[in-house]
């Protein structure tokens, strides 16, 4: 009787590990501090003139009922960043 072959799966693991943000990293040569990292991209966030959050209109922003609109906002920023990193790369 003829056994069937078994089939492989080819699985990848794309997952990050755990980092505390608040240990310094060493990446390459260089030591970061996650903590300045962070400020920074914020820094960057707020400067940025292309920043989703600004065509939310100011009546919307100004009212603190709507942090869950402005998170969703946030996050499909975040989903449209991530497929122009897809498509760039």
């Amino acid at each position: 009787m003829i056994q069937p072959k078994e089939k492989t799966v080819a699985t990848f693991d794309f997952t990050q590990p755990k980092m505390d943000i608040n240990e310094n990293q060493e990446i390459g040569n260089n030591n970061i501090d996650k903590v300045n990292l962070t400020n920074l991209a914020s820094n960057y966030d707020q400067n940025n003139q292309n920043y989703l959050y600004w065509s939310i209109p100011e009546y919307l922003r100004d009212d603190t009922d709507n942090q869950k609109y402005i998170l969703f906002v946030d996050m499909v920023a975040q989903q449209y960043d991530n497929s122009w990193q897809y498509v760039k790369n």
